[in-house]
């Protein structure tokens, strides 16, 4: 069906996409809440995974019900179920 439409996979099914622009900045699109936020660590729920942003002086620029973006010092990201 995505094809066909030709419509992004991530808007048919409902898939988070996750952009990171160097080191200090990651924006999510597609994601569900913040479950938890801290200068080391930000859990943000998806509709397929967790997702946990660690580092230094990590903090939540900006959000909105589509998009938010992630900045400070990332230094690993995890994807749980």
């Amino acid at each position: 069906m995505t094809e066909t439409l030709k419509l992004p996979r991530e808007l048919v099914m409902g898939d988070s996409v996750i952009t990171m622009r160097g080191q200090n900045e990651l924006f999510i699109e597609n994601y569900r809440g913040i479950l938890e936020c801290c200068e080391t660590s930000i859990w943000v729920s998806t509709k397929h995974f967790r997702l946990c942003i660690e580092g230094v002086d990590l903090s939540v620029a900006y959000y909105t019900n589509d998009e938010m973006k992630v900045t400070g010092k990332i230094e690993h990201v995890s994807f749980m179920e």
